[in-house]
């Protein structure tokens, strides 16, 4: 470990840490969240996806009793691109199942 060389800098635009960012969509199923990062990504929408590694973290699937303790992962943009986002994502937040409250 002590070997590895860290990177002077992050590829993509210098980091602005007082931007409002938005959730746009929480999904529980892996399909959803691929689909979601493919059509952010295609749009030129940079996002912030948390608890992503959570849902695989302890080998799940689809929902299960465990993930109501995880939670879904979810998808967050900048403020400026939030109604664009929503829009590409309409769909997929109507086919995400009901958590049981």
């Amino acid at each position: 470990m002590g070997d590895e060389e860290t990177p002077e800098s992050v590829p993509g635009p210098a980091p602005e840490p007082d931007v409002e960012l938005v959730r746009v969509l929480s999904a529980g199923d892996a399909g959803l969240i691929a689909i979601a990062r493919s059509l952010l990504e295609a749009e030129g929408i940079q996002f912030l996806l948390k608890g992503d590694g959570l849902q695989d973290l302890f080998g799940m699937g689809r929902i299960t009793e465990y993930s109501y303790v995880v939670g879904p992962a979810e998808f967050w943009v900048r403020a400026d691109d939030a109604r664009r986002a929503s829009e590409l994502l309409a769909d997929l937040k109507s086919e995400e199942p009901e958590q049981p409250r």
